[in-house]
């Protein structure tokens, strides 16, 4: 990985946001939900660049800026950070990188942009937890705000393992209670024994296969990008005799593609079925 950069925002999406862009990028990311997580992260870590959001609850973005400057020197002991503060012009009033010289510098590390929309947070070990408030409301809010997002882009829901057994936990809780079916299915990409050479890698393969899942499932199903190379789907309402047309159509969308060639797909499937609760009178 090449710089390591923190983010420190309240909101998931847009850490959700941020991380796609690092890690497209080759960057190493580290994503925090508040300035006190920021304060304890730093007490053992030297990044080479902190992204810090403003308006945040408990201590906000001038507070945490204003400790972290009390007691630590992380800033300091970076080059990279050290260039970026003698090519960008400074607010006047806050002290901090103004928007346009911040985002030109940005730009330069992270030449190709994706949209907000589209994007999924991958969790990397020795990261705090995104999901730690035991605030009902506040959870409630958050979570329909992740759901509403999704639906608002089409096509399947696609999370990481954080967002997917929330809402699986859910889904296991209705299906338990008024019966039905799902279709378990797990896929892992890789390269094929004694392939030649092709112009795309294994991972160019693996995302277009991401984007084959986006067009061919429905809204209803969920996508878990457990690994780099794995995609774990549940299929909600889907019966054993359209779960084959569903597998071919995925297939049939993939092989018409230019990138299946040397690309080898294992796959396993299971079928689960709920019967309704019955409860005494």
């Amino acid at each position: 990985m090449g710089v390591w950069i923190v983010v420190v925002d309240d909101d998931a999406m847009t850490l959700t946001h941020v991380k796609r862009i690092l890690r497209e990028q080759d960057m190493r990311g580290n994503c925090l939900r508040s300035g006190r997580d920021l304060l304890k992260y730093m007490g053992k870590n030297t990044p080479d660049l902190i992204l810090l959001d403003i308006q945040m609850p408990e201590m906000d973005g001038f507070e945490t800026y204003q400790a972290l400057r009390r007691i630590l020197n992380a800033v300091k002991h970076t080059q990279e950070l050290e260039l970026l503060k003698e090519e960008a012009s400074v607010d006047k009033l806050t002290g901090f990188l103004n928007k346009a010289a911040g985002t030109m510098r940005l730009t330069k590390l992270c030449p190709e942009q994706t949209g907000k929309n589209g994007s999924r947070l991958y969790g990397q070990e020795g990261e705090t937890d995104l999901c730690d408030s035991n605030d009902i409301k506040k959870e409630f809010a958050r979570i329909t705000q992740m759901v509403e997002g999704w639906h608002r882009r089409g096509g399947p829901i696609s999370m990481d393992m954080e967002q997917f057994s929330i809402i699986y936990h859910f889904l296991r809780q209705f299906y338990k209670r008024y019966g039905g079916m799902i279709v378990k299915l797990l896929f892992i990409l890789s390269d094929e024994e004694n392939i030649e050479a092709r112009p795309y890698s294994l991972s160019d393969a693996v995302e277009k296969f991401d984007l084959c899942l986006q067009d061919t499932l429905r809204k209803s199903d969920m996508i878990l990008r457990y690994k780099a190379n794995q995609f774990y789907v549940i299929l909600q309402n889907l019966s054993e005799e359209d779960f084959p047309i569903v597998f071919r159509r995925i297939m049939d969308t993939w092989e018409a593609g230019e990138t299946h060639s040397g690309i080898h797909i294992e796959y396993l499937m299971e079928y689960v079925i709920y019967e309704k609760e019955c409860y005494d009178k």
